[in-house]
């Protein structure tokens, strides 16, 4: 059986590679890290991510600008976005006009466990990528 596959996309590699490590020791779970922003449509492309753990403030596009863009490809319209905040995360009301795909918004500050739990989560309720339809 193969893992789900999980994209964790920040502009900051020390956060990517840390909450990649993280989702990646659990065992559950295959893990691609993205840094730059204009990087994360072909990256979706060529990994073919279950969810996607999504930076929401990176210079030059927001989380919001990269979600329109993995949904407006055909390849990825459905995939699951967990956007990666700050403390306060913000209102997820622009993002229900555009949103092709389940989404959620957790602190860059949750516990461990339960960033694992609200991945698990995403995967479950995510369409899955065409390369798993027929596994």
């Amino acid at each position: 059986m193969k893992l789900p596959r999980i994209l964790v996309v920040d502009d900051q590699p020390h956060i990517a590679r840390i909450t990649g490590m993280i989702l990646g020791q659990a065992g559950k779970f295959e893990i691609a890290l993205e840094t730059l922003p204009a990087h994360v449509v072909e990256a979706a492309r060529q990994f073919c991510p279950n969810a996607i753990v999504l930076d929401y403030n990176m210079p030059g596009k927001t989380g919001a600008d990269v979600a329109r863009e993995i949904w407006g490809d055909q390849a990825l319209h459905g995939t699951g976005i967990l956007f990666f905040c700050g403390l306060v995360p913000p209102s997820d009301a622009a993002l229900q006009t555009i949103a092709r795909g389940p989404f959620r918004f957790i602190s860059k500050m949750i516990p461990p466990n339960e960033l694992l739990a609200a991945v698990e989560q995403m995967v479950a309720i995510s369409p899955k990528p065409e390369r798993f339809a027929a596994a």
